[in-house]
């Protein structure tokens, strides 16, 4: 599961350039639709073009740039697990996908700017989050197809403290 922290529409330009800051230190889905815009990360610059569905690691980002205009539906969020967390700091720093792969996930954009307004009822929310939850975890599904199991395997130092962050992670709140 993820915390959501943010997501809706952007529509601008050159105000879209700056440097990373704290607000970037989290994870992001964009569905770019016009324009283009670039990503500095991981000693590497990534364009990001219309009608592709971006998964970006914000931990990695330095700097991100728009020259023109461009728009954008966004979501942010934040892996409810540690070990998720660790696993997807681990992946390159943006993932392009056709946005007609994701045909069936594309509507999750256009309500997502109601569901951090609140403008919908409990159970809309409560299925949008569901809508939400299944778009993460098929993107996170196709990239980790790409590495197979070597992510998981080549981290032995932090399998081995797996079961401690699992129990930390699940208990955490009962005080």
């Amino acid at each position: 599961h993820v915390k959501l922290m943010m997501g809706g529409s952007y529509t601008g330009g050159k105000d879209w350039t700056k440097t990373a800051d704290d607000i970037d230190k989290c994870f992001k889905i964009y569905h770019f639709k016009q324009g283009e815009s670039i990503i500095h990360c991981c000693d590497n610059t990534y364009i990001l073009d219309p009608e592709k569905v971006y998964f970006i690691n914000g931990h990695a980002i330095t700097k991100q740039e728009c020259r023109q205009k461009m728009s954008l539906d966004w979501l942010h969020f934040i892996p409810e697990s540690i070990y998720l967390d660790h696993i997807l700091r681990t992946f390159a720093c943006v993932y392009s996908f056709d946005a007609s792969q994701l045909s069936s996930f594309l509507h999750i954009f256009e309500k997502i700017k109601y569901y951090f307004d609140e403008k919908l009822s409990e159970s809309e929310r409560g299925i949008l989050r569901l809508e939400v939850q299944s778009l993460i975890q098929y993107l996170i599904a196709q990239i980790l197809k790409q590495f197979g199991n070597e992510i998981v395997e080549k981290d032995d130092q932090f399998k081995r403290l797996q079961p401690a962050m699992e129990y930390i992670n699940n208990h955490y709140r009962s005080g």
